[in-house]
């Protein structure tokens, strides 16, 4: 055995011998999205006060369903 072979880590171990941990999915989709309800409602007041400004912002956001609060959504 060469001593470079000798160092090398076996498959699902860190460094120091510690197993690799795998995330719980279950608990990622537990979570509430992250949302923040002041920049959807400013990104409502900017097209409200110029309607222009949905030209830029339907590419980025093609339908309310994005929205985490509905009535946002509704009125976008």
């Amino acid at each position: 055995m060469s001593d470079s072979t000798m160092f090398e880590s076996k498959p699902g171990f860190k460094r120091g011998g510690k197993r690799n941990e795998v995330p719980d999915m279950g608990r990622l989709f537990d979570r509430t999205p992250p949302h923040h309800i002041d920049a959807e409602r400013s990104l409502i007041g900017s097209i409200l006060l110029d309607p222009a400004v949905l030209n830029d912002v339907v590419e980025l956001i093609p339908n309310g369903e994005m929205f985490y609060q509905e009535s946002h959504g509704t009125i976008y």
